[in-house]
């Protein structure tokens, strides 16, 4: 561990935190484009050493001497204001020793950066004293602090993924402000900081400890915060959760899976998957389409962990179970004898294998067709403490006689304030029954009692898939990219990744399906068809379906690119035609044309009249510049202005068609380059 002489700035290596004499003070701030680095260190330490060993012991030629009267010359003199700052008043506090992580780490060895990102949490937990330096917070006393909007409210330091750790590990907590004055302590500033962060007073008080919240919740902290790379998210983490590995820079976004990983090897907390948008856990503000009005069907999930802390922004709500005193077992009805029967003899076990998450999990099937996993000891925050179950759809690959193979479900619903939206949690009561009830009308209360009438709770063996479309969705793309000579048509892979961090578009991304019509091996092939939004009658028929067009017209030579847009009712079994005077891409001004589609409102049902909106899908193609034969197709789905102002998400769902032959996964969409300019 190395560590600045806070007197001169030098640095000094120490094996241990403990080691350190005096102890020493460490500084948490948000880094600059500036940053003094370990070598800039070194190399004003040479520096001074050459001036102060020549015959004139003059100055170093960057030193203005007019600005640093005193001498000797030391480094501390040549380091950025914020080092100095630091060491000065580390110092004044009594420090001979202090620890910035800008250049206190060596980050050319990568032994040193994995081993120090894995010290961190301790390094900040051992510091005697941190000085958290808020550049962009004017000196200010509590009133205005409080204030709605205020610049400490709205700092930067509390939007960081580094600093959360830096807030949570040390005792001491000293927030100062852009001219080095204090601001308060966390613990005198504990409500207010907990109302921006959302990390608990108690926790900022030290009179608890981050184990004693559940997974879900510590990863709320850092749900709103941001890492300029993909990896920090994970690691900024680590020490949170005690978990150790190594710092790979360059995996992206798989230390957040690896991260999830290390947690359930050293936990058995469910709450680890209880991510994602928890309002389906309120059942009288959640409707779920799946049995009712404006259906959608159910789709494969992203897999079983979260994609970042991001997806845990609601964790707040979740906790753990506590434990409760024991009722008389001639006061428990008899049905719910069994259920406690039942949960006493076994607890809920899972760990990772090569084929996915093995889980000895209670267990129930819902006669619409999904089953529910109970996430046993995990239950959302309120009066009611509901339990909450995790929906999985059932594959028909078996791993062996006693264990079934599983996929996380999502299912879409809705609100009137928010329109559509998906999600895999459901709230259960303390039977473990479905909560769905007292808010449908009475037509489709009959639906919803039939499809959501549930079989007994019971012990099961599975394995649930860690895989989601994330990796399956490559398949078609990779298809229509990599063969030169038979794909007449063409999507980049990285525009979706792009637009997936749109929320406009995520569920349109999602959910793209392609309709496997043969698209190779002819000179001119039938049309290949991608719905990207309907509409389903409740008892499960698509009535109502947006379809992308996509083919090579057999009546010029050589064959035309051709494509369209055209609402269908129902999904399409045969090839559409198309009108070579209107459809013919190369035909169009810019190789683009917009196409107008009806979305139908999110409040619709059967018998009541159909409040539509007129919105756009946009085609943009052009020339692969390797093959002049090849198109390369971008989509962009507009969204009417009214839809798009009360931030409603509906017009961007669209259907996994399990009813038709075996459907590929998800197409490739993007802006066009003149789009983005536009924007």
């Amino acid at each position: 561990m190395w560590l600045l002489k806070t007197a001169c700035a030098e640095l000094e290596f120490f094996p241990t935190p403990e080691s350190v004499p005096g102890g020493y003070a460490i500084l948490s701030h948000v880094w600059d484009e500036h940053e003094n680095t370990f070598q800039d260190i070194q190399a004003f330490r040479a520096k001074c050493a050459e001036a102060t060993a020549g015959p004139s012991a003059g100055s170093p030629a960057n030193l203005d001497t007019t600005s640093h009267p005193t001498t000797p010359i030391t480094p501390r003199d040549l380091v950025s204001d914020k080092i100095r700052n630091f060491c000065i008043l580390a110092e004044k506090e009594g420090y001979e020793y202090g620890w910035a992580d800008t250049c206190c780490i060596d980050k050319t060895s990568s032994a040193e950066l994995t081993e120090t990102i894995n010290s961190m949490y301790r390094y900040y937990s051992l510091a005697d004293i941190c000085f958290a330096y808020l550049f962009d917070v004017p000196t200010s006393p509590i009133d205005v602090l409080e204030q709605p909007k205020s610049a400490f409210q709205e700092s930067k330091w509390h939007r960081r993924g580094w600093t959360l750790q830096e807030l949570i590990a040390p005792e001491s907590v000293m927030l100062l402000s852009q001219s080095w004055e204090l601001l308060g302590s966390k613990a005198d500033l504990a409500p207010l900081l907990e109302s921006i962060t959302k990390v608990p007073a108690p926790l900022l008080r030290m009179n608890t400890k981050p184990t004693d919240y559940c997974v879900a919740a510590r990863m709320a902290w850092a749900a709103n915060r941001e890492t300029t790379r993909p990896e920090d998210e994970a690691y900024s983490l680590m020490g949170i959760f005690g978990i150790f590995m190594p710092a790979l820079y360059g995996e992206g976004r798989n230390a957040f899976l690896r991260l999830q990983e290390e947690i359930m090897k050293r936990s058995q907390d469910f709450s680890i998957f209880a991510w994602g948008d928890l309002r389906t856990l309120e059942p009288h503000e959640a409707e779920p389409l799946y049995s009712v009005g404006l259906s959608l069907s159910p789709s494969a999930s992203d897999g079983i962990f979260a994609h970042s802390p991001s997806d845990f922004l609601m964790g707040h709500d979740i906790g753990l179970a506590a434990a409760t005193s024991r009722t008389s077992w001639h006061d428990v009805a008899p049905e719910r004898r069994l259920r406690r029967a039942a949960g006493s003899r076994r607890r809920p076990t899972f760990h990772l294998t090569p084929y996915g998450l093995s889980a000895d999990v209670l267990l129930f099937h819902l006669a619409v067709g999904p089953s529910v996993a109970i996430l046993s000891g995990v239950q959302l925050k309120g009066p009611t403490r509901r339990n909450i179950g995790l929906l999985l759809q059932r594959s028909e690959e078996t791993l062996d006689s006693k264990r079934h193979l599983y996929t996380v479900l999502d299912i879409p619903f809705r609100t009137h304030e928010r329109g559509i939206w998906t999600g895999h949690l459901v709230p259960l009561d303390a039977d473990n029954r479905v909560l769905w009830k007292g808010y449908l009308d009475e037509d489709a209360l009959v639906l919803h009692k039939n499809n959501w009438m549930q079989s007994p709770v019971l012990w099961e063996s599975i394995c649930i898939s860690t895989d989601g479309p994330q990796s399956a969705a490559l398949k078609p793309l990779i298809e229509l990219s990599s063969s030169l000579r038979h794909t007449p048509f063409r999507v980049p892979p990285s525009h979706v990744r792009e637009l997936q961090n749109s929320l406009s578009m995520r569920n349109l991304i999602d959910r793209l399906s392609v309709i496997p019509y043969p698209l190779t091996g002819n000179p001119h092939p039938v049309p290949v068809a991608i719905m990207i939004n309907a509409t389903r009658h409740k008892l499960g028929r698509v009535v109502q379906c947006n379809i992308v067009y996509l083919g090579i017209c057999s009546a010029t030579t050589p064959g035309c690119h051709w494509a369209l847009v055209a609402e269908e009712q129902g999904p399409p079994l045969v090839p559409a035609s198309h009108d070579c005077s209107e459809h013919h891409i190369d035909d169009w001004h810019d190789q683009t044309r917009a196409f107008t589609i009806t979305s139908f409102s999110p409040h619709w049902r059967p018998g009541l009249p159909r409040d539509s909106h007129q919105d756009e899908i946009r085609l943009t193609f052009r020339r692969s510049h390797l093959d002049p034969a090849i198109r390369i197709m971008h989509i962009k789905f507009v969204v009417a202005p009214e839809l798009e102002d009360s931030g409603r998400l509906r017009t961007t769902a669209s259907v996994d068609l399990s009813e038709l032959s075996r459907i590929h996964d998800p197409g490739e969409v993007t802006e066009s380059d003149e789009e983005r300019r536009d924007a």
